[in-house]
């Protein structure tokens, strides 16, 4: 079984400088006076935490207790509800001893508790000190509490509020379309960015890249290579299951050579690669210049360019 949680104090503060009522108390009855005040203050916090009932049975266990005559305890504990030690009117009516610095104090002591228990008949603590973690009679109040908000008599929906909230709205949107504007108008990123990206883009293609091809592939951003370019180059590497920064580097050269730089031109030289790959080779007769007959192979030096990429490296 789960061991109860105690609701009142271990100890309370005490105030060094004495109010007007303890000294009236202890003008009247002594240390006596003093003494019981102290006893009943002991019994409010360390009992409830915030009241101590004073009924026949208790005030008579009381006097026991102190070994004093119930007549004096129950004169001192009335000349403290007289002088405002104690709350008057829940002492007259419950029978309770109880004030509302002895609620505030209560609340400090136990503020860091989940969960704090008061009875709405002894309760003297206004609404606006009432924490979150407050039960009240066994219901937390705080979170039954009316929301102001949702009455219709709410003084937030007022003409003046509508119209500063309308207002903010406005500026908010023409604060967005501005920087939409401004990042539309924006200069593209400098070549330094999209040498990282491309670089990035090689290093998930081949691994390591090492700094003479960071190099080769910043040249062909400094001379006008869409970044697309580079990495489709790259990405073509690994379609044709050659994996390696020198296949891609190759292919580069070839398509700089015939100043190819942008994504587009690129696969429109694929595609007409793979044009004339699919055509039978022409053949056109040319005279010999070694002797009289005719050559029906000819060749050229770009011709046979094409070959060797086309052979031995797959190089549109």
């Amino acid at each position: 079984m789960a061991r109860p949680i105690k609701a009142g104090l271990n100890y309370f503060p005490f105030d060094v400088c004495d109010c007007r009522g303890i000294k009236l108390m202890e003008a009247k009855f002594g240390l006596t006076g003093f003494a019981v005040i102290t006893k009943l203050l002991q019994a409010v916090y360390g009992g409830m935490g915030y009241f101590c009932p004073l009924d026949q049975e208790t005030l008579l266990l009381f006097a026991s207790e102190c070994r004093l005559p119930e007549e004096t305890i129950r004169s001192i504990a009335e000349a403290a509800v007289h002088w405002e030690i104690f709350d008057r009117e829940k002492y007259e009516k419950y029978h309770i001893l109880t004030s509302l610095e002895i609620q505030k104090c209560y609340l400090t002591a136990v503020g860091r508790r989940q969960r704090i228990d008061f009875d709405s008949r002894y309760l003297l603590l206004p609404p606006e000190l009432q924490t979150e973690n407050i039960w009240i009679d066994g219901v937390n109040v705080y979170k039954n509490r009316v929301n102001v908000c949702r009455n219709p008599e709410n003084v937030c929906n007022n003409s003046q509020r509508k119209e500063k909230q309308s207002k903010e709205k406005e500026k908010k949107a023409e604060e967005k379309k501005a920087d939409t504007d401004a990042a539309e108008a924006a200069p593209p990123l400098p070549a330094a960015s999209d040498h990282t990206g491309v670089l990035k883009h090689a290093k998930g293609c081949f691994g390591a890249v090492t700094s003479k091809a960071e190099s080769f592939l910043l040249s062909c951003l400094d001379g006008g290579m869409e970044p697309e370019l580079l990495c489709a180059a790259m990405d073509e590497a690994v379609e044709y299951g050659k994996p390696s920064w020198q296949y891609a580097r190759a292919v580069l050269e070839d398509k700089r050579k015939k100043g190819i730089k942008t994504l587009p031109a690129f696969a429109e030289n694929k595609a007409e690669f793979q044009r004339q790959k699919s055509k039978p080779p022409a053949r056109s007769p040319s005279p010999s210049r070694l002797c009289n007959y005719t050559d029906s192979n000819p060749t050229d030096d770009a011709a046979i360019s094409d070959m060797l990429f086309s052979q031995f490296w797959n190089v549109p």
